[in-house]
This record gives C-alpha cells, sequence and structure tokens, in this order.
C-alpha cells in the first residue's frame, strides 16, 4: 500500500494506492506532479501564471487552452443553471474582503458586483477578472484519477473531495460525510466506487459574516444552505454541481437536483435533510 500527502493548490491531496506493483511509486509522483502544474497554472496566488495572463487581458479576446477553455464553458453552464448564483466572476469581490493567502478578511471592503465572459470555440472576452478556484482543483484530481488508472484500488482525497474506486482490496472505502455544525462528527456515509464525491460548506473559511462560497446575484456570501455533498462521474462534475447547489440556496437547489437528475444530499441552515433518491449510503441524525 501507498498512502501519501501533500500540501498542495491550497489543501491537503492525499493519494492511496493499494498495489504491489513497483511502478506504482512512479505513478503516484506523476499524480502528484498533476496537481502541481495545475496549482502554477490557475492559482490567483501566482504571479504571471496562465490564469493571471488571463485576467490582465480584460475586454480582449484571448484563444486559451483547451482544457481551460472546457473549465469556463463548464463555469458557463453552472452560471446558467443557477440563475447567476454560481459565477467564476466573484475574484473582485473575494479581493474586496480581503481573501488573500492566508484567508484574511479586510476591516473595511467596497460593494463589488460578480463579471461575466464571452466564449467562442477556442477563446475567451472577459469583462472583469475571474476565479477558476475549486474547479481548478477537482480538474487536478481528474488527471490524477487518469495517472492511477492502471489501478484498480485508489483513493484521492483533496481537502475533503473525494474519489475512490476497488476492485482487489478486503473491502471498499468508506467515506463519512462532514458535519457542518461539528466537524468531529459525521452526518452519514457512503461507500465510493468509480464515483467522485465533492462537498461544500463555509465551515473551515469563515470569518465574521463573511465565507468564501458567494452567491454572485447579490455578491454576498450564500447563506441559505449548511452543507451539500454530490455525487458525479468527473471531478469537474461533482464539484461544480457542489458549489452550484450550495449557492442557489436549499429550496431552489432540491428543485434543481430534480430536474437536472444530480445525485445529492442538501442540508439546509435549520438542520432539515433532503436526499435525492439514487444517492447510496446511509444518513444518521443531524440533532
Amino acid at each position: 500500500m501507498i498512502d501519501r500527502t501533500e500540501a498542495i493548490i491550497g489543501t491537503h491531496i492525499r493519494i492511496a494506492v493499494n498495489s504491489n506493483d513497483p511502478k506504482a511509486a512512479s505513478a503516484v509522483e506523476a499524480a502528484f506532479d498533476e496537481v502541481r502544474t495545475i496549482e502554477r497554472r490557475f492559482s490567483r496566488f501566482i504571479d504571471n501564471n496562465e490564469l493571471s495572463q488571463l485576467n490582465a487581458s480584460i475586454g480582449q479576446w484571448v484563444r486559451v487552452a483547451p482544457d481551460l477553455h472546457a473549465i469556463l464553458r463548464y463555469g458557463k453552464e453552472l452560471e446558467n443553471l443557477t440563475d447567476g448564483a454560481f459565477s467564476l466572476g466573484v475574484k473582485g469581490i473575494l479581493e474586496s474582503w480581503g481573501y488573500n493567502i492566508r484567508y484574511e478578511l479586510a476591516r473595511e471592503y467596497a460593494r463589488t458586483e460578480a463579471v461575466g465572459y464571452d466564449l467562442d470555440d477556442k477563446g475567451v472576452c472577459l469583462r472583469g477578472p475571474i476565479e477558476i478556484g475549486a474547479l481548478g482543483k477537482w480538474y487536478a484530481l481528474d488527471l490524477m484519477r487518469e495517472s492511477l488508472n492502471a489501478y484498480g484500488d485508489i483513493f484521492l482525497n483533496a481537502g475533503g473531495d473525494i474519489y475512490a474506486r476497488w476492485e482487489n482490496q478486503d473491502g471498499p472505502w468508506t467515506c463519512y460525510l462532514e458535519n457542518p455544525f461539528d466537524p468531529d462528527e459525521a452526518i452519514g456515509e457512503i461507500i465510493l466506487d468509480g464515483m467522485f464525491l465533492a462537498s461544500s460548506s463555509p465551515i473551515r473559511r469563515r470569518w465574521r459574516n463573511r465565507h468564501h462560497l458567494v452567491d454572485a446575484r447579490i455578491a454576498e456570501p450564500a447563506n441559505d444552505m449548511a452543507a451539500t455533498y454530490v455525487l458525479g462521474k468527473t471531478g469537474l462534475e461533482a464539484d461544480g454541481l457542489s458549489t452550484a447547489l450550495f449557492v442557489s440556496g436549499y429550496e431552489q437547489s432540491k428543485r434543481l437536483t430534480q430536474a437536472r437528475n444530480i445525485e445529492a444530499v442538501l442540508l439546509s441552515p435549520s438542520r432539515n435533510v433532503f436526499r435525492t433518491a439514487g444517492f447510496p449510503g446511509k444518513l444518521y441524525s443531524t440533532n
């Protein structure tokens, strides 16, 4: 068993591979390299990288790499799905709150609106600075999974967002749904086999009355959800939907899961729980 954890892209990335193959260690290192590459390209805390160069070209049509174009296209789909609650154009809002590499909250801040962007077949034109954020992290997890496809038993964890697959070990990977009201407890458990599980909650990045999950319609923290837990076939899909449902609010998200066949568990601020029919596993009491 190879089991390693590294601090990358603002979180802890864990890779576990149950294999005696002598090439497995090299494959794990290659998977970590994929994450480092995504961090170098898309982190908003690194100067003169791919994202910062794009943000310096506001108002101009710029051709971008195919994978970045796909991320931006998916961000636009989520924006349309949520009637504007989700947006990649919240960088200015977060920075106006003092949201920096140390996650500090500014004592004073001016109200700033979310911005949009336009896409054609290969390029993008920004109307303001964008924030790739967690979508970049989940794209990195998709690349990690591809690096490890030769191994049947793998477990990937990026700050609580998980992919697991098992073929040969004694039992499957059991994953727990963190309780946003008490992170030392879980509200449920799920066995993952070939699926991604993403969750969104402000519990770990909250200061005073601010947190990092922004409802772009009002340019304020989204406070009509306590946590979302979403299954997806890809990391990008799972994470994007998890964030999109969170910022949309509890009632709207219930309708979205039913209209779009999204498998999820939603937890409201008053501890009401909504679970779609196809979401597996077991839920505990949230009281």
